[in-house]
């Protein structure tokens, strides 16, 4: 006889404070059925921990499967500059500087977040996501 559980699929967003977490998991299985109820609990996830970088994550995806590009975009380059001050990193991705190894935490949050943006966002200089991917 298979097992079944009574619990949803639990997303690992990684380590993050229980109230956070419990409020991303929530937000994701509202947004099967509610999006707006699923922003509404992203959101005030976001208020209560500005710092904990998969909030932005889940913001900015939603938004992107929504077509709210704009919106999304905002999002995501919020999450990348409060990822460039986890890592210790200038705030303008132009003064990164090229790395040999892919770094960990905020700083594969950064360089991966900064991927998804248009390279007018991220400097204009025309760099492509691959370029900004070995920049710290």
């Amino acid at each position: 006889m298979t097992e079944t559980s009574a619990e949803p699929d639990v997303i690992n967003f990684g380590p993050l404070p229980a109230p956070i977490n419990a409020l991303l998991q929530q937000g994701v299985l509202a947004y099967r059925n509610d999006h707006a109820r699923a922003d509404t609990l992203f959101r005030q996830a976001l208020r209560a921990a500005p710092d904990q970088l998969p909030v932005y994550f889940c913001l900015y995806k939603i938004h992107t499967y929504q077509g709210n590009l704009a919106h999304a975009q905002a999002i995501a380059e919020s999450g990348l500059r409060e990822a460039a001050r986890q890592a210790g990193w200038d705030g303008d991705w132009r003064r990164w500087r090229p790395m040999t190894d892919m770094p960990d935490g905020p700083g594969r949050f950064a360089l991966y977040t900064s991927r998804r943006l248009p390279s007018s966002t991220c400097g204009g200089t025309g760099r492509t996501g691959r370029e900004r991917s070995s920049m710290r």
